[in-house]
């Protein structure tokens, strides 16, 4: 299972979105895209709700204290698979601060909705 199936809309996403900093920060391609968990929410909604079965899995990962940097595959029932790369900082044992860059142009028109 997916951990984001259905967690958008369920008492669910409240335990999911606990393990998030609250003033987490998400960056695609170097443009800010998610700033606080409400605007997480409302991304996975979104993403769920126009590709359920776009899932991300990672390849390889290398941890440095609270940074991690990982490369990662994603799936989805409406494009080819893509990757790409991700680092992230965490806080209090939460990411707080995430850029993440891709290989696929279409991934970058369902973000930016």
């Amino acid at each position: 299972m997916n951990v984001w199936d259905g967690a958008a809309e369920s008492e669910r996403g409240k335990e999911v979105l606990q393990l998030f900093h609250p003033d987490y920060r998400l960056y695609d391609n170097g443009v800010l895209t998610v700033a606080g968990l409400d605007e997480l929410t409302l991304r996975i909604k979104t993403l769920r709700a126009d590709d359920p079965r776009f899932a991300q899995h990672i390849v390889a990962s290398l941890a440095q204290g609270d940074e991690v940097a990982f490369r990662w595959e994603a799936t989805s029932q409406k494009q080819p698979p893509f990757s790409g790369m991700t680092w992230a900082r965490f806080e209090d044992g939460r990411p707080i601060e995430v850029h993440q860059h891709w290989v696929n142009p279409h991934f970058q028109d369902l973000v930016a909705r």
